[in-house]
């Protein structure tokens, strides 16, 4: 459960997260432009590969995930593993098959990808590690933006996008906390980096939707169709086994 936290942690890190530091304006600025026009489209389909390096540079991929991610207007769909989550506007369900469970949790209006994130910590690691930024361009023509802490520490935070369309292309994150004792986060001495492929922004079709795992049974809520040998946790029931 460690690695899956530590993947999610970092996929909200890329699909919600605004640096605020004042190393680079511009960067910082650009950097919130592009995660903001990226998760505000109405409508994307992405395929997101994530490895895990227990080391800064180099080396072979630890731990892999892979989530299939797709959004329509109000409504959402993600599958990672052996988890499934939805979302409409009026419900937030995280499925679990391996305990066959159907979990309703609580729903943040205007809420486009996860449930709220506390971003604190992530926000004063930037202001901690003093992270200066910097805009580049590939050799492809995709357009990039670097933080990085060369005087203190190795750890460097990137996103590759393209330009033209908006879609994310790369997020990477490595994080040297060595020289700095007083912070700690689980991604410490690690790398982490994101792969978007097989982007669409139009006509996308959900996969499935809130209506093919509920249903309306007089006052209540049931799980439905191959969900229906699921049990159905009620937002109370999910809230207390947080």
């Amino acid at each position: 459960m460690k690695i899956t936290k530590i993947f999610l942690l970092h996929f909200l890190f890329v699909m919600g997260f605004v640096v605020q530091g004042n190393a680079q304006e511009v960067a910082a600025r650009q950097y919130q432009k592009v995660v903001e026009a990226f998760t505000a489209k109405e409508q994307l389909s992405c395929v997101v590969e994530i490895m895990l390096y227990d080391q800064l540079e180099g080396g072979e991929a630890s731990s892999e995930m892979k989530i299939n991610y797709c959004k329509k207007g109000e409504e959402m769909y993600a599958r990672f593993d052996l988890f499934e989550v939805l979302k409409n506007e009026r419900h937030y369900l995280y499925v679990d098959h391996s305990q066959k469970q159907v979990n309703q949790l609580p729903l943040v209006p205007g809420e486009q990808i996860f449930p709220s994130f506390d971003f604190a910590q992530l926000e004063q690691l930037i202001e901690w590690l003093e992270l200066e930024g910097t805009l580049f361009e590939t050799s492809g023509g995709h357009k990039g933006i670097r933080f990085t802490a060369a005087k203190k520490s190795k750890t460097v935070i990137e996103l590759i996008y393209e330009p033209e369309s908006g879609h994310i292309l790369q997020s990477s994150m490595a994080l040297d906390l060595a020289p700095y004792d007083a912070v700690d986060h689980d991604l410490d001495g690690k790398r982490v980096v994101s792969n978007f492929t097989q982007l669409q922004s139009g006509s996308v079709q959900l996969p499935r939707r809130v209506r093919d795992v509920l249903q309306a049974s007089g006052q209540q809520l049931k799980s439905s169709g191959q969900y229906a040998s699921y049990q159905l946790n009620p937002l109370q029931a999910a809230r207390s086994g947080r």
